[in-house]
């Protein structure tokens, strides 16, 4: 929401500070798993002034080994799938 409230991110903001945020969580999950979650809406993100961070963002982490890139359906899955490893 940042983008779209006053006082409001610029994309080139949001970029850095979602860099920011991955590289302290990739960091981190060197000893634990860590997850970033990152909620887009189509009429914040997804105008083409701003569509670009996103896809900067996307290339930047895709760039990472051990990073997995999936949807909350993908995520939820997962863990149904792995629950009982995991208590």
């Amino acid at each position: 929401m940042k983008l779209w409230t006053s006082p409001s991110y610029m994309p080139s903001d949001w970029l850095q500070y979602a860099k920011d945020t991955f590289d302290c969580l990739y960091a981190e999950g060197a000893e634990h798993t860590r997850m970033m979650s990152i909620g887009v809406h189509l009429r914040i993100m997804g105008r083409p002034g701003r569509i670009h961070a996103l896809e900067k963002f996307l290339n930047y982490v895709a760039q990472h080994d051990d990073v997995w890139i999936a949807r909350r359906i993908d995520i939820a899955r997962h863990w149904i799938g792995t629950a009982g490893n995991h208590r």
